[in-house]
């Protein structure tokens, strides 16, 4: 995140500007994203159809950041699907490329 962005932005492949999603005023973790999500929870429950906090959007998610680390660790663009069948962030960790420190 860069100080005084947008909280949420996107850039498409092959263009240089970035696409700001309008979110009103709220932050990143505003307790508005909490009402939602239950609120939509509710709302397939009750339509039959599946949530937007189903498992298969968290899986799809759970795929781009080890994306983004796998990009980390090759220095460069990554496809997706992905391909690798290791932790990216764990195996940058190991060879001292990343190095975690506690809080304080």
């Amino acid at each position: 995140m860069e100080p005084g962005a947008p909280a949420l932005r996107y850039r498409r492949f092959g263009k240089g500007e970035w696409e700001v999603v309008d979110c009103g005023n709220e932050g990143m973790h505003g307790p508005g994203y909490i009402e939602r999500a239950i609120a939509d929870i509710v709302a397939a429950l009750r339509e039959g159809r599946e949530s937007e906090l189903c498992a298969r959007n968290a899986l799809n998610a759970t795929e781009i950041i080890f994306a983004c680390y796998e990009s980390v660790r090759r220095r460069g663009r990554v496809d997706l699907p992905l391909t690798i069948t290791d932790n990216p962030l764990v195996d940058l960790v190991e060879r001292g490329e990343i190095k975690p420190r506690p809080k304080g």
